[in-house]
């Protein structure tokens, strides 16, 4: 009887040693998977104090296991937050009650090197007798955000863009429409359809033309950025003769030359005869350089030289002018959106400040580059090359 009774002891020590160690094996892998997790673990007592700290925890905020045991959570919070959860703290010590216990939040959190991270963290709370444990989990989520706050500004930038070149297209319809009308009743009078006029009178109808072809000129400049802007603009593409291309462009703008006492001048390369382009936005090209270099020139006795050369398999154009020039501060300004040099109020040239924008899109919808070469009260060079052989196999939108 009594060695029965030995027997069985012997067997419930053993039993309770396999299970202890059992137990003790299990608590050791349940460590591990808890040290090796790549988010950070931590757990801290009912006052905030930290009892456990794992190595995600080391990686996310840069302390060490013995750095932190011990220390309230407050010092892993930016300062400015604090104070709020301090009295967080406290209510939950008077109530009992957790108010995101179980939930998903998004918080700052405070490195050693003293760089904050936006970290998201599940909270759970747990008991051992009288005793209230909290621990959480916090992923670094920073990236995440930044991602998602970039996705939302490129979302709202696009809807702006598409507003402004809606409104853009449609204000500049609704303004031709009438624009013409004034245009037409002007030609009228100048052609003297409706009765001679009186010297004063030819004047006027003279101020009215040329302030609607201004006009007209902006309202066709917006119409084409919102073309090219919004990817609507198709180029096409046609063997154009450079010689006559470019001798109408300088026709176009011979006038007001001779208003400006600037000479027109060309140095045309022979060997430069045709090349593969649009004619219509070529002819735009040279005639937006062209109407800048007689607007920023000597006020008398200014040039502007047209200069073509054959550049292997590209052409190359360049339109110099004996101008007011340009800043070297300035430089990066010439070819952005709705961008002046001579700003403000009291600027003495009239524009959009879209012409040279617009500009630079058509050379590159060909396939081309621009650029300007310049010295402040001397004057400047723009330059662009175009391929002489276009290439058929893109898209030229």
């Amino acid at each position: 009887m009594i060695s029965n009774l030995l027997f069985q002891q012997k067997k419930t020590e053993r039993s309770n040693e396999a299970i202890v160690e059992m137990a003790k094996e299990s608590e050791e892998h349940f460590h591990s998977i808890i040290q090796s997790a790549n988010d950070a673990i931590i757990t801290a007592d009912s006052k905030g104090d930290i009892i456990f700290w794992n190595n995600g925890a080391q990686n996310l905020f840069g302390y060490r296991d013995e750095e932190v045991k011990g220390k309230n959570l407050t010092f892993l919070i930016p300062e400015r937050y604090r104070d709020a959860h301090q009295k967080g703290m406290e209510r939950l010590l008077s109530t009992g009650v957790p108010h995101f216990i179980g939930k998903t939040v998004e918080l700052w959190g405070l490195r050693k090197d003293g760089s904050e991270v936006i970290i998201e963290l599940s909270l759970s709370t747990w008991k051992t007798g009288d005793k209230v444990f909290y621990s959480g989990i916090l992923r670094d989520i920073t990236e995440r955000k930044y991602l998602e706050k970039l996705h939302l500004e490129n979302e709202r930038l696009a809807y702006a863009s598409k507003a402004k070149n809606d409104f853009l297209s449609n204000m500049s319809h609704e303004l031709r429409t009438p624009l013409n009308a004034v245009l037409g009743f002007s030609e009228l009078l100048k052609m003297k359809k409706v009765g001679n006029l009186t010297e004063k009178q030819e004047e006027y109808v003279d101020n009215i033309r040329y302030g609607g072809r201004h006009l007209l000129n902006l309202i066709s400049d917006i119409l084409d950025f919102s073309k090219i802007d919004a990817g609507k603009m198709e180029l096409v593409i046609e063997n154009i003769s450079v010689p006559e291309t470019l001798n109408k462009s300088i026709v176009m703008v011979e006038e007001i030359a001779k208003k400006n006492a600037v000479s027109l001048k060309e140095e045309l390369d022979p060997e430069l005869e045709f090349i593969e382009a649009d004619k219509q936005r070529f002819t735009q090209i040279i005639f937006n350089l062209l109407s800048n270099a007689i607007k920023f020139n000597k006020k008398k006795g200014g040039t502007v030289t047209v200069t073509t050369k054959t550049e292997g398999d590209m052409a190359r154009f360049s339109v110099s002018d004996t101008g007011i020039g340009i800043k070297e501060e300035d430089k990066n300004k010439l070819f952005k959106d709705f961008e002046q040099l001579d700003s403000g109020i009291s600027r003495k040239y009239e524009g959009t400040g879209l012409g040279l924008a617009i500009t630079k899109k058509l050379v590159e919808m060909h396939g081309g580059k621009i650029w300007v070469d310049s010295e402040f009260g001397v004057g400047s060079t723009f330059t662009f090359l175009l391929p002489k052989k276009a290439n058929k196999g893109e898209k030229n939108t």
